[in-house]
């Protein structure tokens, strides 16, 4: 039989394998970015340094952040294909696939729609935020795929003829991955999905609360966790691991925060997805009118194909209310949130031409999109507008005095960084042009009732995450990044054994990860000077203001071999 938009099955495919190039072809085209992507794979290369996969460390310091999954993920990957950024990043690239993957079967067998699962996929895949958590080496894009595969195993149990015991056996297996993926975080999709299913059923919930059975899901996932919580506890460290994890990276970071949040602002999650999710995002009003009308009646249906649009508005919405209550505010923590996001935005399109985008959706979409655009064509010259040179500097300082920030930058280490030089060719006009054209010309055509401005928008948008991951995050790299590799590369290269290494007032892992050498962090250069004549070399990373202190400390004492970039530098001391 063949189901609706079938015909439109080989673009699922085409679509698909899109995706997978997109996230996983590449991934070592630059080195780790710092903090968190070069703290995970050095954590992970530890593990096989050590040959102990459960008490994890950091530059030999215990690490109780995150549970183990992506650890033991990266490890594995590690041991098959070095230690190198391809083996830290390739579960996570992986595992965004395999959420695209999983979400687009899992709305097509639901809803028998191949059109719909198909949008809903390219939607959901092709957006900044997501490219960007596929080709981070951290616990995320992993967490993403077992919420995602949860919510999804969940519903398909609710809109099922016949709900299955073994479904929820696998979502209770999945339940128990993504605990130890990232934690309790993994149930808020899950939960969201089923109350807006169960709060407007009421009248079948002896079925609905069958489908998702907690005395079958929750058995399952304590079964495949107990071997995991008997070796943390068989090694001594089960309180210490879930007093940091669960007290202060769970509940602390939501409660009070601890000084990394990115905004306090309550807006902060509507401007995250506006841009995060771009363009896609600029559909999002739109729908929420086209839907608003038969909400509670799609809420209390039956069929699959007129709920998901509706859970999906209340699983996106809800994910970043409950974010935005957050004290500890980062980009990425409202990610699983894009599939509610998706399922929404697919319906409405699914409903083109019957039913048309309101044409007043261009007058403020095209000049977003533009803005947008606008960014990557100035890409070139940021550099020299942070060193107050040029003419978009000068822009930049009219922009100052009508809204009052500061201008023009000082920070030291900033101007720096910004003052290398670093080629930057035409990739970026080009991104910012394939955006302007490929997006608004898609636009267009679904604001005229053409489904086929769907496929522009998304093969514009493919486009131009592709020449972003391969030329302007390379160019990132090379401003904020090689210079610590280059010392890194150093250190790796000239340490010897006997040698001591510290980080005064620096941290960037990346330098650990590189070197393979570990460190003593301080703040102050007191103990540096103290104990520097009990090695042969003494080894000091920090910035380059601070050299002084070492220079003025030892007043020709000792020999300062001095290696300095973009602000950074490596300091070498002799007795």
């Amino acid at each position: 039989m063949r189901t609706k938009g079938s015909e439109i099955f080989p673009v699922a495919l085409i679509l698909l394998a899109l995706i997978a190039v997109l996230y996983i072809f590449g991934i070592d085209r630059f080195g780790l970015f710092d903090v968190d992507e070069a703290i995970f794979a050095q954590a992970s290369s530890e593990i096989l340094e050590k040959n102990d996969w459960i008490s994890l460390t950091y530059n030999d310091v215990p690490r109780y952040h995150k549970p183990h999954f992506i650890y033991w993920l990266q490890a594995l990957s590690m041991q098959n294909f070095g230690i190198d950024a391809f083996a830290a990043r390739l579960p996570s690239a992986i595992a965004g696939f395999l959420t695209i993957l999983v979400f687009f079967l899992s709305v097509e067998v639901m809803t028998k729609n191949v059109r719909y699962a198909t949008m809903a996929a390219a939607i959901l895949g092709l957006n900044i935020s997501f490219l960007v958590i596929t080709q981070a080496a951290t616990a995320d894009m992993l967490m993403n795929f077992f919420s995602l595969s949860i919510a999804m195993a969940v519903l398909a149990n609710l809109y099922a003829k016949q709900y299955s015991v073994m479904t929820l056996v696998i979502c209770g297996m999945l339940v128990a991955g993504g605990i130890l993926a990232k934690g309790p975080v993994v149930g808020i999709a899950p939960a969201l999905a089923f109350l807006a299913v169960a709060i407007f059923r009421l009248d079948e919930i002896g079925y609905v609360f069958r489908a998702v059975n907690p005395f079958v899901i929750v058995p399952v996932a304590a079964v495949v966790l107990a071997p995991w919580l008997y070796a943390l506890y068989d090694a001594g460290i089960f309180m210490d691991f879930f007093r940091e994890f669960l007290g202060v990276h769970n509940v602390a970071r939501f409660a009070d925060g601890f000084g990394n949040t990115q905004s306090s602002s309550p807006l902060y999650y509507v401007w995250v997805v506006l841009i995060g999710f771009f363009p896609w995002s600029l559909l999002i009003p739109g729908a929420f009118f086209w839907i608003l009308p038969d909400f509670i009646h799609r809420l209390r249906s039956t069929k699959a194909m007129d709920a998901l649009p509706a859970i999906g508005l209340i699983w996106f919405v809800g994910y970043v209310v409950f974010f935005s209550f957050s004290h500890t505010k980062l980009a990425h923590y409202i990610l699983p949130g894009y599939a509610g996001a998706a399922l929404l935005l697919a319906g409405r399109l699914d409903a083109l031409p019957r039913n048309k985008l309101v044409g007043v959706n261009m007058v403020w979409t095209v000049p977003v999109i533009a803005l947008v655009s606008l960014v990557f064509f100035l890409f070139k010259w940021v550099p020299s507008a942070i060193l107050n040179q040029g003419a978009l500097a000068d822009f930049v300082a009219m922009l100052s005095k009508s809204f009052n920030f500061e201008w023009p930058v000082t920070d030291i280490q900033l101007l720096n960084i910004m003052s290398q030089n670093v080629h930057i060719g035409i990739v970026p006009i080009m991104v910012g042009a394939i955006m302007l054209v490929g997006v608004t010309a898609g636009f267009v055509l679904m604001t005229n009732g053409y489904r086929q401005g769907v496929v522009m928008t998304g093969a514009a948008m493919w486009m131009a995450l592709f020449l972003i991951k391969f030329d302007v995050v390379p160019t990132v790299y090379a401003y904020q990044q090689q210079p610590l590799a280059n010392l890194a590369t150093k250190l790796k290269e000239e340490y010897k054994e006997g040698d001591q290494v510290y980080y005064m007032s620096l941290h960037q892992p990346s330098l650990r990860f590189i070197s393979r050498i570990p460190f003593k962090a301080v703040d102050a250069p007191g103990i540096i000077l103290a104990d520097y004549s009990k090695a042969p070399n003494t080894w000091v990373a920090t910035e380059e203001d601070k050299v002084w202190e070492f220079e003025d400390g030892l007043a020709g004492a000792a020999t300062i071999e001095k290696t300095c970039e973009a602000g950074y530098c490596l300091l070498r001391i002799q007795k």
